[in-house]
């Protein structure tokens, strides 16, 4: 609770800087241009002034006996003119300082107004008025609570192709030295493990995460929701997903599926799929979501080991904790026996201890006693990747908060949690206690983070990684 309320409260203090170091820059910007127009100001006063003397010099220097009269009277009506000039000249200067600074005043207020909104106000997102298309999608990722990580693609080119030049030019996670192949994992690190039972479970963790593309955003979604400005399109955003049961059923009616086509099946497999409902918002968007099934690494969609269903139904969905679950259907026999093995793998595995990270050499020991984590998530919607890391704070709400690893992307993806015992982590919040297992793993929802410039090597490398997600159930 101590750990909760002082992240909460730097998460404040940050906003709180955040603002007044904005108003600070605006304060900074108004007293230069204010400082720039009274330079320009005086400088046309000094030449006027200067002006006037070298006329009235002149005059009483020229001295013509015969024109002495009319010279003193040309002094009187030249000198006129320029005093009139000069009181024009700074009339005018006086009143274009003052429209400067009652502009850049204005422009400091709905700066200041934007901000506030920002950091006091849930959901909104603050979106310059001209962006560019590079920049674009880091300034839709700013609810006021974190940044979500959905992949946004912009359709101008084909989304594996996208994906990976956002792999390439990510600057979350430069590199991404801390994200494990899942078919590295299976053939290098699974091995490590010291039962049949623990690689069992992995390999099943690994087999039910599902990528999840998702071709519509409804109208429905709220002004403030950060998807606003793509309502009633077709733009494609990817996630992840976790299959969280799978059951085999026989139903008397037919179905029109690619395989079916019309008939009534023989067999059919049912599956919920979990992930976050920003991703997911409603049923619309779920009848629009392709889930991916088995995308482990390239070679998965050459020899067609990767297969892709359609989404059905969103069943249940909480806004508020950020989760939603859908439910999928599956007629073809060799797709639906391998979900189900991978579903009675977990179940099988459910209660057994330990299943702990220690086999895995993948946690540096830091001699203190902390809560491990463990993300299977489809960045920049690429293959399935592992992270792993430590839970950092349970915080409210239901929130978890952890320093594993993630990206654009990795937005539903679930997070096992495991305690330094090799137990499945006890989670404890205003509903008592109970074991992280499937049923309960929370869902990847966003990240705050900070980044610093290497100035050795001239790049931007990570300071500080907090993501966070939530429990369901």
């Amino acid at each position: 609770m101590v750990a909760s309320l002082h992240f909460e409260k730097e998460m404040e203090d940050c906003s709180i800087f955040l603002l007044l170091d904005k108003k600070g820059s605006l304060t900074k910007t108004l007293q230069e241009k204010t400082c720039v127009v009274v330079a320009a100001a005086a400088a046309v006063v000094v030449i006027i002034v200067i002006a006037e003397a070298v006329v009235v010099v002149v005059v009483v220097v020229v001295k013509i006996e015969i024109f002495v009269v009319a010279a003193a009277e040309a002094v009187v009506v030249v000198g006129l003119v320029v005093v009139i000039v000069e009181v024009v000249v700074v009339v005018v200067v006086v009143v274009v300082v003052v429209v400067v600074v009652v502009v850049v005043l204005v422009e400091e207020e709905e700066e200041a107004i934007q901000i506030d909104v920002i950091t006091r106000n849930p959901g909104k997102t603050y979106r310059p008025s001209q962006r560019n298309m590079e920049d674009e999608q880091q300034c839709r990722q700013q609810p006021s609570r974190g940044h979500h990580e959905c992949e946004i693609f912009s359709g101008r080119e084909h989304e594996a192709t996208e994906g990976k030049r956002n792999w390439m030019r990510c600057k979350k996670n430069p590199g991404h030295e801390l994200f494990i192949c899942a078919q590295y994992f299976k053939d290098n690190y699974m091995p490590k493990l010291r039962s049949d039972e623990r690689r069992i479970f992995f390999r099943s963790l690994i087999d039910r995460t599902v990528r999840l593309r998702v071709q519509c955003t409804s109208s429905d979604r709220s002004d403030e929701d950060e998807f606003a400005e793509d309502r009633g399109t077709s733009r494609v955003r990817m996630g992840t997903g976790f299959v969280r049961f799978v059951v085999e059923q026989k139903l008397p009616k037919s179905c029109f599926c690619d395989i079916c086509q019309g008939k009534v099946p023989s067999r059919q497999w049912i599956f919920d799929v979990v992930t976050a409902s920003h991703l997911v918002y409603n049923l619309e968007e779920a009848k629009e979501t392709m889930v991916d099934l088995f995308f482990d690494d390239d070679s998965c969609q050459k020899n067609k080991r990767m297969e892709s269903v359609w989404a059905g139904e969103a069943m249940e969905i909480n806004h508020n904790m950020d989760w939603c679950i859908m439910q999928c259907l599956i007629c073809k026999e060799e797709l639906g026996e391998r979900m189900l093995s991978a579903y009675k793998s977990w179940r099988g595995n459910d209660e057994l201890n330990p299943q702990d990270l220690s086999d895995l050499g993948l946690l540096p020991s830091s001699g203190k006693e902390c809560v491990p984590v463990l993300i299977v998530s489809h960045p920049h919607g690429r293959p399935k990747k592992i992270t792993v890391g430590e839970m950092r704070d349970k915080g409210r709400n239901h929130r978890i908060q952890y320093n594993a690893p993630t990206c654009p992307g990795s937005s539903g993806a679930p997070v096992i949690l495991f305690d330094t015992h090799g137990k499945f982590a006890i989670i404890e919040d205003d509903r008592g206690k109970f074991p992280s297992r499937w049923l309960f793993s929370p869902v990847h929802s966003g990240t705050f983070t900070d980044h610093q410039l290497n100035k050795l090597g001239g790049h931007e490398t990570k300071h500080q990684q907090i993501n966070y997600g939530y429990k369901w159930q």
